[in-house]
């Protein structure tokens, strides 16, 4: 579970760099994709992760921490 805390937080500090810098959009999906294949297959795709994946993709609040969000969310869950 810590090695997918840090992950999403690789990714999440990633997008935002990728949000703000010109490119930005263009970019974006890149840490998407990965955190989809990565933190989605490391346990089944629960309600929390489908919802995460779709904020990651909507343009500029894909900047929000939702992957962190959805780790986090995990490890309480149990």
């Amino acid at each position: 579970m810590i090695m997918m805390l840090i992950i999403a937080i690789f990714l999440d500090i990633f997008g935002l760099i990728c949000a703000i810098t010109v490119v930005g959009e263009v970019l974006s999906f890149i840490p998407d994709v990965v955190g989809f294949v990565l933190l989605g297959a490391t346990k089944k795709q629960t309600k929390n992760f489908i919802l995460s994946f779709i904020g990651e993709l909507i343009p500029f609040v894909g900047a929000l921490p939702f992957w962190t969000i959805y780790v986090i969310s995990e490890i309480k869950s149990g």
